[in-house]
């Protein structure tokens, strides 16, 4: 009495009976058995099986294991079957729910099979003598939410991260601070005014790249890359070893975030889209510029085809235009297949016409004007010729006189013929045609003399 008397244990003692009804809970609620309790039992009581050394709690299916049966990942037992067999005992038990079973190899459906017991597997109908039975069962377990407020462990070395130069320990800045996350959403902003790049030092700029080998490749670059661009976007491939960025790759294409101009194929561009193969940037009052790098003549600058690889439109580097070809023999060479017409329309009173220069001057043209007239206009000096056989039949002089050769024919009949000549002509011309003897000065006119075709002096 002295002992359980001392100060200590009266303490002890009134700790005890001031928590007494805590003490009486869990003597309720936990206890240690070889066997499960079956009377006063409520739900999330535990006790321990002794027998099969496991912590079990009560729940609204009956008493279950507190964790996983299954001591791993998973545990697989296998059987030879007796006739008939339906029962078969797993060692150690498993989880209700998490097994496959196995017979001769093939999967069995959960309704040829029971498992709730969690210690035996029996099978819906027994099994032949000699059949294997694999049972295979799985660990459970579960994960609880992950919140990271910070992410401070995170690997920052060149050789695990596989970069070749210092943006490194700026990336490794963003991702400690930069990109708070929440459901694998980017939530934040991300500052890449501190990321560096390759050999030019210029920071502010986001670029993704591929590394092989030796050889970097710039795949887009986004910031103030090029001539303090703002917020440009470039699509490059790369330089060559350690160097990389835009000094030592090269522009395939390039939005201006200043004008938003685009460049294909160029760097600057100051045309809004121009397409190059020679670096060409265009002119800044030019919407559309397309350049080439080839100078043959014969070489397409441009070329508009159809889905069944026929020309719509060929402009060679030579200036020379096809339409609907692309052998080109002129200037312009119009081949629609059976009928190419050209169309010149005009509206109301206005013109229509077809001018031709020599130097920037205009020499002739001709013209359907407000008149409905055909006018054929030729400057001073110009000649109007027409042939028609291979041969020149009517030249309208500059000076206003008409030198035709052959008959004249007005409403079926001939108008006579003139001759302005030496001799007398001897063949081609018929009767009331006209000989003019310039040397003599003498006007002969032809007629039927006794049946004789000959020239009658006048």
């Amino acid at each position: 009495m002295n002992t359980l008397g001392t100060s200590t244990n009266v303490t002890n003692m009134n700790t005890v009976a001031a928590s007494i009804e805590d003490v009486n809970r869990y003597a309720n609620e936990y206890s240690v058995s070889a066997s499960a309790p079956t009377t006063d039992v409520s739900l999330g009581d535990m006790y321990f099986d002794t027998t099969l050394s496991k912590l079990k709690i009560y729940s609204n299916i009956g008493w279950e294991d507190a964790g996983s049966r299954v001591n791993g990942t998973s545990r697989r037992q296998s059987f030879t079957a007796t006739e008939g067999q339906t029962s078969f005992p797993v060692s150690g038990g498993f989880d209700f729910g998490f097994v496959d079973v196995y017979l001769d190899g093939v999967k069995l459906h959960t309704s040829d099979f029971t498992d709730t017991s969690g210690t035996a597997i029996v099978l819906a109908s027994g099994a032949a003598v000699n059949q294997l039975v694999d049972i295979i069962a799985y660990g459970t377990f579960s994960l609880g939410n992950i919140v990271v407020g910070d992410i401070s462990d995170v690997t920052s070395t060149a050789t695990e991260l596989n970069y070749v130069d210092g943006v490194t320990s700026a990336i490794q800045t963003q991702i400690d601070t930069k990109l708070p996350l929440s459901g694998g959403t980017l939530t934040g902003d991300l500052d890449v005014s501190g990321i560096v790049y390759g050999d030019s030092g210029a920071s502010g700029n986001l670029v993704l790249k591929s590394t092989s080998g030796n050889t970097n490749h710039s795949a887009i670059e986004i910031g103030t890359i090029l001539n303090s661009d703002n917020g440009g976007i470039s699509f490059s491939t790369a330089g060559i070893g350690g160097s990389w960025g835009p000094a030592a790759a090269t522009t395939r294409m390039r939005i201006s975030g200043t004008t938003g101009n685009v460049g294909i194929g160029s760097s600057a561009p100051l045309s809004k889209l121009i397409v190059t193969n020679n670096g060409y940037s265009g002119h800044a009052d030019w919407a559309f510029t397309v350049d080439s790098k080839t100078v043959d003549a014969t070489s397409a600058v441009m070329h508009l085809r159809k889905a069944d690889a026929s020309s719509v439109m060929y402009v060679r580097s030579d200036g020379n235009v096809g339409i609907g070809t692309s052998s080109i023999d002129g200037t312009l060479h119009i081949d629609a297949g059976t009928s190419s017409d050209i169309i010149i329309e005009k509206d109301g009173g206005g013109g229509a016409a077809i001018r031709f220069h020599n130097d920037g001057s205009q020499l002739s043209y001709i013209q359907l004007d407000g008149s409905e007239d055909m006018v054929y206009y030729g400057a001073s000096g110009v000649n109007q010729i027409i042939y028609a056989g291979g041969y020149e039949r009517m030249r309208i002089r500059s000076d206003g006189n008409v030198e035709m050769g052959g008959n004249l024919t007005i409403s079926g009949k001939n108008v006579p013929k003139v001759f302005n000549q030496n001799a007398a002509p001897t063949s081609g011309f018929s009767v009331g045609d006209i000989w003019y003897d310039d040397d003599d000065d003498i006007v002969s006119i032809a007629g039927n003399v006794s049946g004789t075709l000959q020239w009658i002096g006048v």
